[in-house]
């Protein structure tokens, strides 16, 4: 690259928008990567194949949602021993 060393290293204030213009304009810095995960010793997230994703676009879908999760603390709250957080 004009007779200097590839960069080993970039910076910006958006990684996540600005990856793919790093990968493009220095392919260098996407090879020899090290996943998060096994850098630090953890175990990949795989998500179960029964798994449903659902997006909840108003305040009444996450209500209804999350009802049915709440339903047995709200029947017996002696379920549940850990802090509570109220919203008024």
């Amino acid at each position: 690259m004009y007779g200097h060393d590839d960069p080993v290293v970039g910076y910006s204030d958006d990684p996540i928008k600005d990856k793919w213009h790093f990968y493009t304009a220095f392919p260098c810095l996407s090879k020899g990567l090290t996943p998060m995960t096994i850098a630090h010793g953890l175990e990949v997230l795989e998500l179960p194949t029964t798994l449903k994703i659902a997006f909840l676009g108003t305040a009444i879908h996450v209500e209804a949602a999350l009802s049915s999760l709440m339903a047995p603390i709200d029947d017996n709250p002696d379920l549940f021993s850990g802090p509570m957080l109220y919203m008024a």
